[in-house]
């Protein structure tokens, strides 16, 4: 029989060596053993889940899985699966305030080692976890990687904080108004922790309520926010005497300390005026408002009456042992309405009844029913003298002597003229037996008497003849 050789060549299978997963969007470079063949050495029997180039560059297209068969120059083959996992998904908010934290969740299982990182430390910081801290106003990328080594990203924007400006103090039942910068919340922008302290509007006035303090939180558009503390000052107290009189003082006392400049005004100094010390002076009767500030900026009123001073009418001289009376406007005070100054020169009745003691002078005070007092002064005039004979013949003169200057009018008088007439020189001349008193007053009107004897012309009898 006949018979004939060959020599068969049997070549080895090539390898394919790299990583066999990859992510959507990813790529992975597959090497192969050997010398690939001059056409399509790769091909991926699923391009919808992998395509792979000549160079044996795998890029994820979709996850799954696929086979993908390197040919070298001997058409030997060797095959792969490639898997393509799929990129996992981040959830959470995007946006973030300066200082504030927000958390985001990645798919599936993290991966061991920082799973999520931040492009911009400046910007917001990520822990692990997936909290998110922003630092400073921007944008900065987070990146999420899974245990595949799969990773996505989001794009967070970190917003500043508002700022809340304003006056931070406010009195019970005053008003403050805050600002906050940005645009506001359209729902609830300003808001107070102990509305019994302070409550404040949309539109960020606040009022006091309570003395204490609150805190106003203020949030803006991007749903950050800031906080201020306002403290509500008490209302002060003003404690006294709310009466007074034309020309005297009532000293008024404000709680607390007092303003530095002007703690007390008057709304009408016309009426009354009041000092930093808090004395007021009554100036003309009526009302005025007085104002006292203490050093938080709080004020309390309260309303001083000036009453007008009383009057007094009535003569302003009385003789030693006379009486007048004078008159006061108004009611007189309960107890002590007049006094005098020197009652060893005249006494004065709770009626106003002056009674002359001694010459001299003494300042009489009346009080009315609203302690408003006012004085007259009142001078005592010694009673006058009369001097010479007080007996007189019927038909014959005696001359009397008035001490001091006689009154322009009348300044002699007999009470009994059918006794004896006087003259205004005081010459008393007899008219019949008897007696008559003779007055004497003088120019302040003070008055003295005398008792005049008219004795009858004795007779003679006998023969009026002789040799």
């Amino acid at each position: 029989w006949c018979s004939n050789t060959a020599t068969v060549t049997v070549n080895a299978q090539p390898t394919i060596t790299g990583t066999l997963t990859v992510c959507i969007g990813a790529t992975t470079t597959l090497t192969e053993s050997g010398t690939p063949a001059a056409v399509n050495p790769w091909t991926s029997s699923n391009t919808g889940v992998a395509t792979i180039t000549n160079a044996g560059i795998v890029t994820g297209v979709a996850a799954g899985t696929t086979t993908i068969t390197y040919t070298n120059n001997n058409g030997c083959t060797r095959t792969a699966t490639v898997t393509v996992n799929a990129l996992p998904t981040i959830t959470g908010p995007t946006a973030v305030c300066d200082g504030a934290t927000i958390t985001l969740t990645g798919s599936g299982t993290p991966a061991a080692v920082n799973p999520w990182t931040s492009s911009n430390t400046g910007v917001a910081t990520v822990t692990n976890a997936g909290v998110i801290t922003g630092v400073n106003p921007g944008t900065t990328v987070i990146t999420y990687t899974n245990n595949n080594g799969c990773s996505n990203t989001v794009t967070i924007t970190v917003n500043a904080q508002p700022t809340i400006t304003g006056t931070l103090t406010v009195c019970v039942g005053s008003t403050t108004t805050l600002t906050g910068s940005g645009t506001p919340a359209a729902v609830n922008p300003w808001t107070s922790s102990n509305t019994g302290v302070a409550t404040v509007t949309n539109a960020g006035v606040v009022t006091g309520v309570a003395a204490g303090t609150t805190t106003i939180t203020y949030t803006n558009n991007n749903g950050c926010s800031n906080t201020a503390t306002v403290t509500v000052n008490a209302q002060p107290t003003i404690t006294g005497t709310l009466t007074v009189c034309i020309g005297a003082t009532t000293t008024l006392t404000g709680s607390g300390t007092p303003a530095a400049v002007n703690p007390w005004t008057s709304s009408n100094t016309g009426v009354a005026t009041v000092t930093n010390a808090g004395v007021v002076t009554g100036v003309a009767a009526g009302t005025s408002v007085i104002t006292y500030t203490n050093n938080g900026g709080c004020t309390r009123t309260a309303t001083v009456t000036v009453n007008a001073l009383p009057t007094i009418t009535g003569p302003t001289a009385v003789c030693v042992g006379s009486s007048i009376t004078l008159t006061g406007s108004g009611t007189p005070a309960a107890v002590n309405p007049w006094t005098s100054s020197n009652t060893g020169v005249a006494t004065v009745s709770n009626a106003g009844v002056v009674t002359g003691v001694n010459p001299g002078t003494t300042v009489i005070t009346y009080t009315n029913n609203n302690g408003c007092s006012n004085t007259v002064t009142i001078t005592v005039n010694a009673q006058p003298t009369i001097t010479g004979t007080l007996t007189v013949c019927v038909g014959s003169t005696t001359t009397l002597t008035g001490s001091g200057t006689p009154a322009a009018v009348n300044p002699w008088t007999s009470s009994n003229t059918g006794v004896a007439t006087i003259t205004n020189a005081g010459v008393v001349t007899g008219v019949t037996a008897g007696t008559t008193t003779i007055t004497y007053t003088n120019n302040t009107g003070c008055s003295n008497t005398a008792t005049v004897t008219v004795n009858a012309q004795p007779t003679i009898t006998g023969t009026l003849t002789v040799c």
